[in-house]
């Protein structure tokens, strides 16, 4: 295969991958807002899922300012340290999903339909 064929060959994967990456980000992000519109009032929906979102963005930019600060004290400079806080934290954030209990939504208009759910917070 020539040198040509192969650029042109991880170029295609690349696109490829980064469409799937695309589909799957904008699943992860609707998914949560969908499940939340049928909770809150439906003129208020627009707020609430405002405020949703600064909960995404906001952790997001958090590590931006505080691993440069930890990176060489408390990860010892390595990059897989940097891996296995996040997979810890990843798996605090699958825990605290446990407490997300899912109930029918109540009926609403024709456009705040959402499947049939709504999210609620339980305190056990």
């Amino acid at each position: 295969m020539k040198a040509s064929q192969t650029r042109r060959a991880r170029r295609a994967h690349a696109s490829v991958n980064r469409k799937a990456g695309g589909a799957a980000w904008a699943s992860i992000m609707a998914s949560p807002c969908i499940m939340l519109a049928g909770s809150v009032p439906p003129e208020r929906t627009g707020g609430y899922i405002d405020i949703f979102k600064m909960f995404i963005v906001i952790p997001m930019i958090i590590p931006v300012f505080t691993l440069p600060l930890i990176y060489r004290t408390g990860l010892n400079g390595e990059p897989g340290n940097v891996v296995r806080l996040a997979g810890a934290l990843l798996l605090c954030a699958a825990a605290a999903v446990l407490f997300v209990e899912l109930k029918p939504a109540k009926p609403a208009g024709r456009a705040h339909r959402n499947n049939g759910l709504a999210v609620r917070l339980t305190t056990h």
